[in-house]
């Protein structure tokens, strides 16, 4: 199954799109309807709940006059169904006369003859409208085609959009005013969420451009379903294709199967100071599937955790003067060396020397994959990677320039060279030395203490699955993918603020292990 699909410079794109077309209007059509109601369907599922108070609904879109016009428009339209009277207002910088002949098309099927919606060109009336209350603007003004500078009654719009109190602000394929390489133009679109549709193009994760993109959703039309792997032109880069949880939940498992077929993750996380961390590791490892997890943890955490979490195997270690793992405790591993299928450790841990000395130890003896997550992830362990096959390290930004000169894709891959790398961020990069493939579901719910210690307990749980025999790079691809789902469900339910951590492992992982897209 594939699990990826490349990204592409808006020129690529372009061609690729030119020569999948072959001139087809039909079927260009097709596909502007499936990205419109695609990027509406997503959008409703992530936002839907958090505009529901407000009152009478009005999405005001911004169309070009080209297909990433149409695209905007038949996004509108889908999101104005969603909402009892609404009205949708669309704003044409050039006017109706400039519409093209898709982005006419997408106008008198999806809008023409609906009393509540209204096509203008008059900035009057869009200063009138962006003034009222408005839940939504989405923005398809320009798309992948955009050459600087924008142009006066676009950059006029745009600066009115940027000023306007809506409540989501939405760009589909790209952001207008931003491209590759170049800086944004002054004017450019400042989205809360963009939707690359189809293909993702590469701008969408320069850091010069973070700021307009907002978050970053991928609407797979099934450009790249093919049966053999799409081989276009080549940059190393992917985006994470909205199906890849049918990997792991797309079929039953054998009647006649046992716990140990699905193996075995052990855990070294926790300390005094970070207790809850080895808590949340194995929450997050028994929701991936694994058939057995066993958390060698300090033996004053190990009674409250066995009752907090009684399917796991507590093993109560002794711990050093600060309360973090002793190296001690390599005995209570060697006694049960093994029977481990992959190993987790680090998280919570802190920079204790005994600690980082059991943890060397445990690597040196055990030759089962390995994830070092948090204070595990120093230059001395991460050597000891080296060579070693399947092993991944989860770092956030900071941890990974323990390891790397800079934050630059190029460090990124020269470390991966050693083992493969989930750096976590607002667009989670996952790289196996030759390939970066960029996850961008998940949202700001998941800027709180602990999310880093469920993702890497959901990766180690993964990874130790023998049913599945995932590369690392696979499993940390999955796991990102996983926990990113489920972090848009619980802001869906709840809000970005009164949620938990544990609630997301505890209620969201599970949710998400149905998702179809």
């Amino acid at each position: 199954m594939r699990i990826l699909d490349p990204v592409m410079s808006c020129k690529e794109a372009s061609a690729f799109e030119k020569d999948f077309f072959g001139g087809d209007e039909n079927a260009a059509y097709s596909a502007m309807k499936r990205a419109g109601a695609g990027a509406a369907k997503m959008f409703l599922e992530e936002f839907s709940p958090f505009l529901a108070r407000c009152g009478k609904p009005r999405i005001v879109c911004l169309a070009g006059k080209g297909n990433n016009g149409g695209d905007a428009i038949i996004m509108a339209s889908e999101i104005g169904r969603a909402f009892v009277g609404a009205e949708v207002f669309v704003f044409m910088p050039g006017g109706a006369e400039s519409m093209g002949g898709l982005c006419l098309r997408a106008f008198r099927e999806h809008l023409a003859g609906n009393e509540n919606a209204e096509l203008s060109s008059d900035f009057s009336a869009l200063e009138s409208k962006l003034k009222g209350e408005c839940i939504a603007v989405i923005e398809g003004l320009a798309g992948m085609n955009f050459r600087p500078p924008l142009s006066g009654g676009y950059a006029r719009c745009l600066d009115m959009a940027n000023a306007a109190d809506a409540k989501v602000k939405a760009a589909v394929d790209l952001p207008a005013g931003i491209c590759e390489a170049l800086p944004p133009d002054e004017h450019a679109f400042r989205a809360d969420v963009s939707y690359a549709v189809g293909t993702a193009k590469a701008a969408l994760f320069e850091g010069q451009n973070a700021e307009y993109t907002g978050r970053i959703r991928y609407v797979d039309l099934g450009f790249f379903d093919s049966k053999e792997p799409f081989c276009g032109p080549g940059r190393g880069e992917f985006v994470v294709r909205e199906h890849v949880l049918d990997r792991v939940f797309g079929q039953l498992r054998p009647s006649r199967s046992d716990k140990r077929n699905y193996g075995h993750l052990y855990i070294f996380s926790g300390s005094m100071s970070y207790p809850g961390a080895a808590l949340l590791n194995v929450k997050g490892a028994l929701k991936s599937g694994v058939g057995l997890v066993t958390a060698f943890v300090p033996e004053h955490l190990a009674p409250s955790f066995a009752a907090a979490e009684p399917s796991a195997i507590w093993v109560p270690c002794p711990t050093d003067e600060s309360g973090a793992l002793s190296l001690e405790s390599f005995y209570l591993y060697k006694g049960r060396a093994g029977r481990e299928t992959a190993i987790l450790m680090g998280s919570g841990a802190t920079k204790s020397a005994e600690s980082a000395a059991l943890f060397e130890q445990v690597l040196k003896e055990s030759g089962s994959p390995a994830v070092l997550d948090a204070d595990a992830i120093t230059a001395k362990l991460f050597g000891l990677l080296q060579g070693r096959a399947n092993s991944l390290i989860t770092p956030h930004m900071g941890e990974f320039l323990r390891i790397a000169a800079d934050s630059s894709d190029a460090s990124l891959l020269a470390a991966a060279k050693g083992a493969a790398v989930l750096l976590k961020g607002p667009v989670t990069s996952v790289c196996d030395g030759e390939r970066i493939a960029r996850c961008p579901r998940g949202c700001p719910v998941l800027s709180r203490g602990g999310s880093g210690d469920i993702l890497s307990g959901l990766c180690g749980g993964l990874l130790a699955r023998k049913d599945l025999s995932l590369a690392a790079f696979d499993a940390a691809a999955l796991g990102a993918q996983w926990l990113g789902v489920a972090s848009e469900r619980a802001f869906a339910r709840f809000g970005q603020d009164a949620v938990s951590t544990r609630e997301i492992a505890d209620i969201f992982l599970r949710e998400a292990a149905g998702y179809r897209g």
